[in-house]
């Protein structure tokens, strides 16, 4: 149990951080190994790879990424190794919230909620600002003996790489606000991050299938991925003409600061009887239900009139309309009675 008498100072806010902070290091470690593992140790073979072909006088290649330094393998890794660890420890900092044994003693301690959640945020923040700066420096270091990266690209790509985890750890402590499991909180976060790509892919996938003469424009594509931080995190890592610029990073910090004034606010609403408990009438769960089921329906809706050949050969948007509806319906469903 975490003694009361240790935010009985007048630096409230700086204890409950430091403890904080101190009770995420074990699975901060752990999660800062694999990271090493996945992005300077697969930058080391990479890089030793394109060593031997400069000497064989082949052409280099093989890095993805404005500045060009991860390889396909270590960038896939490296995003989903980097968004676990928010969500993870996300949910073990706030894990209280969602605990009727904890709830109570936590609220029951001399800090503010907003105080509570905001050091949480920031100790996350710390661990993870932390661990991708070793990565990050680890590979500027040894591109100095190999394969230079330019030092202000480097700088600017981990600059990147920080304010998008702010902003996904952000939306991480939103829904352990909104949500009344832990389980729920991780669902959401990712679902949040999901919807915007998801719902553009198949509206494109749509369009291009049953409007004739329609053509992809790419720059709207792109831009969709604006709106998903943990989208503009993976294809940082990929694409090399995507550029991050300081307007974009002020926006992001700007909906970051938002979205945790508004998580305080409703952190002092929010009731000690939440917690495990199951509120699939709250908004944000009949949100999350209604949008997955919608384009949940809509793709296996697609998937269907490809298999039969209603789509893409005559071009039938009746029984794709039918089979789409059908399975909104079913989907919604089973998610209202699993959550139930």
């Amino acid at each position: 149990m975490t003694p009361t008498t240790l935010y009985s100072d007048k630096k409230l806010f700086a204890s409950f951080y430091k403890n904080a902070f101190s009770r995420l290091k074990g699975v901060a470690m752990l999660y800062g190994i694999i990271m090493f593992i996945v992005f300077p140790m697969f930058y080391f073979i990479a890089v030793g790879e394109a060593m031997d072909r400069y000497a064989l006088g082949k052409r280099y290649y093989g890095f993805n990424g404005n500045p060009e330094m991860y390889p396909a393998v270590a960038a896939v890794f490296f995003f989903a190794v980097a968004v676990g660890a928010i969500i993870s420890l996300i949910a073990i900092s706030n894990s209280f919230m969602h605990s009727k044994k904890a709830v109570d003693v936590f609220h029951a301690l001399p800090v503010k909620r907003p105080a509570m959640l905001l050091a949480n945020f920031a100790a996350v923040s710390s661990w993870m600002i932390i661990l991708e700066a070793v990565c990050y420096l680890v590979v500027g270091i040894t591109s100095i003996f190999t394969v230079p990266i330019p030092i202000i690209p480097l700088i600017a790509e981990f600059l990147r790489v920080v304010v998008l985890t702010l902003t996904i750890t952000a939306m991480a402590s939103f829904c352990s606000v909104c949500c009344n499991t832990v389980l729920d909180s991780a669902i959401f976060t990712a679902a949040f991050n999901a919807i915007v790509p998801a719902y553009a892919f198949l509206i494109y996938a749509l369009f291009a299938t049953f409007i004739e003469g329609f053509a992809s424009n790419r720059i709207v594509m792109v831009n969709s991925v604006w709106f998903s931080p943990v989208g503009m995190l993976y294809q940082t890592f990929f694409a090399e003409d995507l550029p991050f610029t300081v307007l974009h990073g002020i926006i992001y910090l700007a909906f970051t600061a938002a979205l945790m004034a508004l998580s305080c606010k409703l952190y002092v609403k929010r009731k000690s009887e939440r917690a495990q408990s199951n509120n699939i009438n709250s908004v944000i769960y009949r949100f999350i239900i209604l949008a997955a089921s919608i384009g949940g329906g809509a793709f296996f809706g697609f998937v269907i009139s490809e298999m039969f050949g209603w789509g893409s050969y005559n071009r039938e948007i009746g029984p794709v309309t039918l089979m789409s509806c059908l399975f909104t319906a079913v989907i919604y469903l089973i998610f209202s009675t699993v959550t139930s």
